[in-house]
């Protein structure tokens, strides 16, 4: 029998559990090397704090972890810090000065979240979630930031426009005559070099401040040693021509690119905005009137407290996850679980925060509000997945991280070579402006990021969540899916087929004794006893059925993998478990019990035992036996057999009965199977198939499961489960069930996909750009024109993935 506590023999840690993410709103980043210079600031700051704090409760290892976990995304423009949950208040206050200070002395402003609540006028609300995340306020925040950028870039875009198109009037066909005086272009040059483009003078000249040097600086030197040359030519007189034109046109087209960029992704993350709209935002409470009559207050959704009642008339969105009290309706949860059809939903059931009242009004009562419910849950996952980065952006990091000085040299190195070989310093220098100009580590940055910000967008709104990019990254590259079976292959709702009471006690006195061992946990078992004696043993157990000798239990206590058991006020005891179990606790045994199990299991039940010893001084006493049935999941067949066709061996690990066990997995056509397995060795059974050379996958949906699911290289958890095993999971499929596996893991491909497309047109960008632009085959105003596309092209292949929609295996009866 499946236990409800993982074993106290083997601790296991868990890392969603024992971290907590601290994340800042970045400001100043013009391009990745920007995010890889401040994520090693921030690596240092961080490795620095704990070393010179005081361990944790003993938690000094998972100290010495975090400042392994910094992440700074360009394309979300923020810092990740993964932080012990056990810091106080204090530290984590002291702790978030320092990534402040330490950010603004290396040219960056760094705002943390609470202060991001603040300027996105959002209203103190409860306590936040146990992850500490405010998601809706302070993506509320970014959004608003971000629209006001895109404003003021547009705006210089524009002026800087204005000032260009008169320098280049002497390119179109016929108005080569129309090329303004010197000082006018001069004065033209002037403001787009000095006014439109000062973001690109105060970012680069703080990275240059700093010790770094990014996109900006390239800009600048590019743009000005133009404007540098063409000012000497004029105030010299020299017989040479001017490059006004040129630098004004290189900045004028980035300003665009940067605009284009920007919107780019927006776009990119309006999957995680998408979300965002389905947020409740005003309730209608109800309230006690003056006369005793109920009213409907609208109140902020976000200060519903649970036990309160509210009111969802047809059309609106349900405020807070809760119970149904009265009224019957259909309700849209497509956003939630992925499933495009209504459900129906009526008294005693379960409601969402963030699903569409369709007909008629419904009576609910709130069990969680604000940041508590599924929808917040939901929208942190997905942002702190987009925050994370994917292994397979080191390499993208590592060039961006010398790439502004590799590309310095080669700028330098084309303007003397040049120089030497055509014999004169203009075109030279032009040569080396476009060098400057085309080169662009924008588009490295953006690879990698752009398409997990989609991906994981996407994969939310048809119910797969992923924890983090390396989630996404693990999935394409499994060889094996160890699966759970009781909830995960099967429904998870066993019911009762066979009850057989040993003389003298009868079944009505069986199931009584089950059902008051059961009556506290919370295992699918358990629910099956308490609702068999609900139905045949109806009302209150008389005294008379208990023979006046089974007082309450007390006491009672899970056992992993094998049973529960009770004490009794005389000094007895009480037991439901396995055959083993039973006889560990001196429980005699007969032939015809044997004999009675082994014909249960031999047609797929779990079987157990029920005993009882009535005092300390008497022997213990077979009760008799109880036998479940658990129906599979019709879509368990298509898809294993999808899993095959991938490549990916499936596997069962259960702590049932091995003849119960390899019933199912013929059924399934499963080959491998691990049966009897308590849980804490299902994650040493985890770590031997991983020491045999295979990259596994986990699948359950208890608690127990929690322990291999973080042992796995992926663990994923189906979204009914318990909250212990969504915890420890990196994927959790919201249906419930397992069809959307395969879907998971086709999204995976796609946008690892997407990445790999990304990153090779990244890399073939610069490495075909740039000796172009040396050998003066790519002019200036080329250059700065592919330099601004060249990260929009990497976005929009990311946005491509929107297209992406989910297969489901059909099912089979």
């Amino acid at each position: 029998m499946k236990a409800d506590q993982a074993p106290a023999s083997r601790p296991v840690i868990f890392k969603p559990i024992l971290f907590k993410p601290v994340v800042f709103k970045i400001e100043g980043m013009s391009c990745a090397a920007c995010a890889v210079r401040l994520q090693r600031v921030l690596g240092r700051v961080l490795a620095s704090f704990f070393q010179s704090s005081p361990a944790h409760d003993g938690q000094a290892g998972a100290e010495e972890a975090a400042p392994h976990e910094v992440n700074v995304s360009f394309a979300t423009g923020t810092a990740q810090l993964l932080v012990p949950a056990a810091l106080s208040h204090a530290q984590e206050e002291l702790l978030v000065h320092e990534v402040v200070q330490a950010a603004e002395k290396a040219g960056f402003t760094a705002l943390p979240e609470e202060n991001l609540q603040q300027a996105a006028g959002a209203p103190p609300g409860p306590a936040a979630s146990e992850s500490g995340k405010r998601p809706f306020s302070r993506l509320a925040g970014e959004n608003g930031k971000s629209g006001r950028q895109g404003f003021l870039i547009l705006a210089d875009f524009t002026v800087a426009l204005m000032c260009t198109l008169p320098l280049m009037l002497p390119m179109l066909p016929g108005c080569g005559d129309l090329m303004p005086l010197p000082w006018v272009q001069l004065v033209l040059a002037s403001v787009v070099q000095f006014w439109c483009a000062r973001r690109f003078w105060r970012q680069g000249w703080a990275a240059l401040r700093h010790g770094g040097a990014n996109m900006d600086v390239l800009v600048i030197l590019g743009s000005f040693a133009a404007w540098c040359w063409s000012v000497a030519v004029m105030v010299l007189r020299l017989p040479q021509p001017l490059y006004f034109d040129s630098g004004a046109t290189v900045i004028t087209l980035v300003l665009l690119g940067r605009w284009l960029e920007l919107q780019a992704r927006n776009s990119a993350r309006a999957g995680l905005a998408h979300l965002l709209q389905a947020r409740p935002v005003m309730a209608h409470l109800e309230s006690p009137g003056p006369d005793g009559e109920t009213l409907l207050v609208d109140v902020p959704a976000g200060q519903l407290q649970p036990g309160q009642v509210v009111i969802v008339r047809p059309g609106e969105t349900v405020p807070a996850d809760g119970t149904v009290l009265h009224g019957i309706s259909e309700l849209d949860e497509s956003l939630l679980s992925g499933e495009s059809m209504p459900v129906e939903r009526g008294p005693g059931q379960q409601v969402l925060a963030g699903a569409i009242n369709r007909l008629g009004a419904l009576g609910v009562r709130v069990e969680q509000a604000g940041e508590t419910t599924e929808l917040a849950r939901i929208v942190q996952l997905v942002a702190r997945a987009q925050a994370s980065k994917a292994d397979i952006q080191t390499l993208a990091d590592r060039i961006s991280a010398v790439f502004v000085p590799v590309v310095l040299a080669v700028a330098l190195l084309a303007l003397l070579g040049n120089w030497i070989w055509l014999g004169a310093f203009a075109p030279a220098l032009i040569r080396a402006v476009a060098v400057l100009v085309v080169a662009c580590p924008c588009a490295l940055g953006l690879a990698t990021p752009t398409a997990i910000m989609v991906g994981t967008a996407r994969g939310a709104r048809a119910g797969i969540l992923f924890r983090s990019a390396r989630a996404l990254e693990r999935a394409r590259k499994l060889t094996m899916l160890v699966f759970d079976k009781t909830g995960t292959l099967t429904e998870g709702r066993p019911s009762l087929v066979a009850c057989q009471a040993v003389a003298p006690y009868s079944e009505t006195y069986l199931l009584a004794l089950a059902a008051a061992l059961e009556r506290v946990s919370e295992h699918p078992l358990a629910r099956a006893v308490r609702a068999a004696a609900e139905e045949r043993v109806p009302g209150e157990i008389p005294e008379s059925v208990l023979e006046n000798t089974l007082p309450k239990l007390v006491d009672i206590r899970a056992v992993p993998g094998q049973g529960i058991e009770g004490a009794l006020p005389q000094g007895g005891q009480a037991w439901l478990g396995t055959r083993a179990f039973l006889e560990s606790r001196h429980v005699g045994w007969t032939a015809e019990a044997t004999a009675w199990l082994d014909r249960q299991e031999t047609l797929g039940h779990t079987a157990v035992a029920v005993a009882w010893q009535r005092t300390a001084a008497q022997p213990a006493q077979l009760v008799g036996f109880l036998a479940f049935a658990d129906r599979l999941r019709p879509e368990d067949r298509a898809v294993l057999q999808a899993l095959v066709a991938e490549g990916i061996t499936p596997a069962l690990l259960s702590g049932d009965q091995p003849r119960v066990a390899h019933l199912v997995a013929r059924a399934l056509g499963i080959e491998i199977v691990r049966a009897g397995v308590l849980p804490g060795q299902k994650a040493e059974e985890i770590a031997r198939l991983e020491a045999e050379g295979q990259i596994v996958g986990m699948v359950g949906d208890g608690i127990n499961d929690a322990p291999a699911l973080a042992e796995a290289d992926l663990g994923i958890a189906l979204g009914s489960g318990a909250a212990l095993a969504l915890e420890s999971a990196d994927i959790v499929l919201m249906r419930g069930g397992l069809a959307a596996l395969p879907p998971a893991l086709s999204l995976s491909a796609a946008v690892m996909r997407c990445i790999r497309q990304n990153l090779f047109f990244a890399f073939g960008y610069n490495a075909l750009c740039i000796p172009l632009a040396a050998l003066g085959v790519l002019s200036p105003v080329f250059a700065s024109a592919m330099m601004a596309l060249s990260s929009v092209c990497v976005v929009g292949n990311a946005l491509l993935l929107n297209r992406w929609h989910p297969r489901f295996p059909s099912a089979e009866a």
